[in-house]
């Protein structure tokens, strides 16, 4: 994204921001609660208007090539909702109808990596929270997506759970795919990520670049100093 502005009524949430993630690359997304993250993925995912700015897929306007773009997405969003009605293999049924492609060998290895394999007969609403999540990050991985959106994505996952999350996000990178990680949580961006930007008010007030590189800018042992240092709390 170059440039992308939004506002809510008179509060500025993006202000001007630029944002490049490449192939190949995990970039982390850093900023304390009303830094405009959310916002940020959330105009990637084509799910709010930017007022100004371009949103850009391998150079070209992803207005032109929504359905590609869409079709090579996957999204974790802050908050997972679901049909709450619905069983486990019917969302993941519908999801693969939506995109027009299902993988049922690679579904099941997800799931299972969750500990959901057991679970593709209950209804969502029996899951709990930390499985629900789970859940989110499986459909987000289902189509073997070239460009991941996740927005606080370990909310609710116990470490054994956060792990395989990191492992699954380096294996996609390391298969080609973009990611951009939303999180506040600053271990797991020094674990994994490539670059890291900092954001505050709307804009990009550190990085992005490679945590080593920011920390010796930033004359900090590490992210978490940085952070608080760039934030100012």
């Amino acid at each position: 994204m170059k440039g992308v502005r939004k506002r809510y009524g008179s509060l500025v949430a993006l202000a001007g921001l630029d944002l490049e993630v490449e192939k190949g690359e995990i970039v982390g997304l850093l900023g304390p609660n009303g830094a405009g993250k959310t916002t940020a993925l959330k105009i990637s995912a084509l799910l709010l208007n930017r007022e100004s700015g371009e949103l850009l897929y391998r150079g070209v306007p992803v207005e032109s090539i929504r359905t590609v773009y869409l079709s090579n997405l996957g999204y974790v969003p802050e908050n997972s909702i679901f049909y709450e009605d619905l069983t486990v293999e019917e969302v993941l049924e519908m999801m693969g109808a939506l995109r027009g492609r299902r993988d049922l060998t690679w579904e099941r290895d997800l799931l299972s990596r969750f500990n959901l394999d057991g679970k593709v007969d209950n209804l969502i609403s029996e899951l709990s929270k930390g499985q629900k999540r789970g859940l989110s990050i499986v459909i987000a991985l289902q189509h073997k997506p070239n460009f991941l959106l996740l927005d606080e994505p370990t909310s609710g996952l116990d470490p054994g759970h956060t792990y395989t999350f990191k492992g699954l996000i380096k294996e996609a990178a390391k298969k080609g795919a973009g990611v951009l990680l939303s999180t506040h949580i600053t271990s797991l961006a020094e674990d994994v990520c490539d670059r890291v930007a900092i954001i505050k008010e709307g804009r990009v007030a550190a990085g992005p670049a490679g945590v080593e590189e920011l920390l010796e800018v930033g004359e900090t042992s590490n992210l978490e100093e940085l952070f608080l240092k760039v934030v100012g709390e």
